[in-house]
């Protein structure tokens, strides 16, 4: 299957892995079964439960793949809703907290929040520091602030759709480094 990513973006992203590398991703797919054949370990979460088996029937054994679908079953409703007054939680008191823990980020990634919660924090479940994460899935934004605990010091957080969505996802790099970037994909380090 190929990866959904230009060739660039591919080969930069294998130019930082290593093979003694563990790496977590928010969206399987084409990346999951390409990247896990250049690291020891590899961990990825996906939200729709047919594309999970198509790509979990394929994966090798050092790839784990959750299957972890959205709190809010209504989600695509408010997929392309942009505008802060609509939809900004299910749970308010969830959706405050958030918005006093990240005043800056945008109202619609702290609702994005409250939607994909679960998918979010099941790196909670795994409990390790990761060499490189992956972001190419649902809840950007909110992935790559979850990240941030998970990630080694000097550990490298990829942002696939970064440079088309920059004006959305502007508090990655407030919270990253940018080390370098190819086509739309972003490349930050912790530290």
């Amino acid at each position: 299957m190929a990866v959904w990513m230009t060739n660039n973006e591919v080969e930069t992203i294998i130019s930082f892995l290593d093979k003694n590398d563990c790496m977590f991703e928010w969206g399987c797919g084409g990346s999951t079964l390409e990247y896990s054949n250049y690291v020891m370990k590899y961990y990825s979460v996906e939200h729709h439960s047919e594309w999970y088996t198509k790509i979990k029937s394929q994966t090798s054994d050092n790839t784990e793949v959750f299957l972890v679908e959205p709190n809010d079953k209504n989600w695509e409703l408010y997929e392309w809703e942009w505008n802060n007054d609509v939809g900004t939680g299910r749970d308010e008191e969830l959706f405050a907290k958030l918005h006093s823990l990240y005043p800056k980020a945008p109202l619609w990634s702290i609702r994005k929040y409250t939607q994909f919660q679960s998918y979010i924090d099941k790196i909670d479940d795994i409990n390790i520091k990761f060499d490189k994460i992956l972001v190419d899935g649902r809840a950007r934004t909110m992935c790559a602030v979850k990240a941030k605990e998970y990630l080694k010091d000097g550990g490298i957080l990829f942002v696939h759709d970064y440079y088309p969505r920059i004006e959305k996802y502007f508090h990655i790099g407030e919270n990253y480094k940018e080390v370098c970037s190819s086509d739309t994909l972003g490349v930050f380090i912790n530290e």
